[in-house]
């Protein structure tokens, strides 16, 4: 309730160029780097930048990955589930209707699910290495 308290009726930093109000200098600071265009997480395997630590993230995925989605359209592949999803949309809008294309993209929406569940399972896997998870 704080946090929500603070963020939306209690700003107590505003950007000097947009005007815009954060309750948290942290989310000013994120906010800045709009006006400014610094990209501050870097990728060190293909030296893309990016605003955001989460993009960041995101994309250190696609070298992480050992599986592809390829499009049934297309035959294009792709690292994430994610840019296929995004891809397939790119289609014609007779595929999207069509019978066939809405039982892949059920298929699809059921590997993003066993996607994330194997993505959980080894962030665990992880944790227990490092010792920073006990009694799982």
């Amino acid at each position: 309730m704080y946090m929500h308290k603070r963020s939306k009726h209690k700003p107590m930093v505003q950007c000097e160029v947009c005007k815009k109000q954060f309750a948290f200098a942290n989310q000013l600071k994120i906010h800045m780097t709009l006006h400014t265009g610094e990209k501050p997480y870097q990728c060190e395997q293909c030296s893309r930048s990016f605003r955001l630590i989460k993009d960041y993230r995101w994309h250190m995925a696609t070298h992480d990955s050992d599986t592809s989605y390829v499009c049934e359209v297309c035959q294009k592949s792709f690292k994430l589930l994610r840019y296929l999803q995004a891809h397939v949309r790119t289609h014609s809008k007779e595929l999207i209707t069509s019978d066939e294309y809405s039982a892949w993209y059920e298929q699809i929406k059921s590997d993003k699910q066993n996607e994330e569940q194997i993505r959980a399972l080894k962030s665990r896997i992880r944790k227990l290495e490092n010792g920073t998870m006990m009694n799982v």
